[in-house]
């Protein structure tokens, strides 16, 4: 599973919509929010700690084992 996809489930498990967290991200709308949730457009990595965070999450960078 990739990133995305986990963070979209996070938001549905925590029954946050769409739109509430595209007003937390400062997105201009929901459909942003899809567009990224989707793949139709690539996040930067400010945008996906902004998005873990507002989830809840961090994100973290380890070395391979």
């Amino acid at each position: 599973m990739n990133l995305l996809t986990e963070l979209r489930i996070i938001r549905q498990g925590r029954k946050i919509s769409q739109q509430e967290l595209a007003l937390d991200l400062g997105l201009n709308s929901q459909s942003g929010l899809s567009c990224l949730e989707t793949g139709k457009r690539s996040p930067n990595l400010s945008t996906l700690i902004e998005w873990a965070g507002a989830l809840g999450y961090e994100l973290a960078l380890r070395p391979k084992e």
